[in-house]
């Protein structure tokens, strides 16, 4: 099983399927499929083709974990130096000026924090962890001031996991054990 050379279209469907790939290596236990992987993030970088969108479902908050995980799996974490991870964190992190502001885990907030922390844990940068905080606490003066969003504007009240509050919730959970320094769990999605 090798990871197909074929052409495909950027975005979302290219990208899940290197990091599936990077997923069957580990699982599988065969380093030359995770070894594949391991050039995707580079390669996208290098193409200039790095995510516009800031959240975990297809931004740059997805990426940032994806690449960590990716690199530190095959002990190429050193790869991730310079100034391609700050970008992404950047990127991840920006906010507007004023609200409404999205929380939901899948498109807004709640996602880039535990991407954040999953990074943080992957690398070993307590930065990351710094910026999770502040990055959260500049979230809710923007929902305080312009108002929020859970998902799609308009939306307050979803109640499921990646667009609404249960995500929310556990985003705050995570920031929040995070300060404790003790071990405290990752969704799956975010870290497998």
């Amino acid at each position: 099983m090798c990871v197909p050379r074929t052409p495909v279209p950027s975005g979302e469907s290219r990208d899940q399927r290197f990091h599936g790939a990077f997923t069957a290596g580990r699982v599988l236990d065969d380093p030359r499929l995770a070894r594949d992987a391991a050039d995707w993030p580079l390669t996208r970088w290098a193409e200039g083709t790095e995510p516009a969108e800031a959240g975990w479902g297809k931004g740059a908050a997805g990426l940032l974990p994806a690449s960590a995980e990716i690199l530190t799996t095959v002990g190429e974490p050193d790869r991730l130096a310079g100034d391609r991870p700050r970008n992404l964190v950047d990127r991840a992190t920006r906010l507007p000026d004023q609200g409404p502001v999205d929380l939901s885990v899948r498109h807004g907030s709640g996602g880039v924090v535990p991407s954040l922390i999953a990074a943080a844990r992957l690398l070993d940068d307590t930065t990351l962890l710094a910026r999770a905080h502040t990055y959260q606490e500049r979230v809710l003066e923007i929902a305080r001031t312009g108002g929020f969003f859970t998902g799609a504007p308009g939306r307050t009240s979803l109640l499921g996991y990646l667009l609404g509050w249960a995500g929310i919730g556990d985003s705050d959970v995570l920031l929040h054990m995070s300060a404790a320094n003790g071990p405290f769990p990752i969704p799956v999605a975010l870290h497998g």
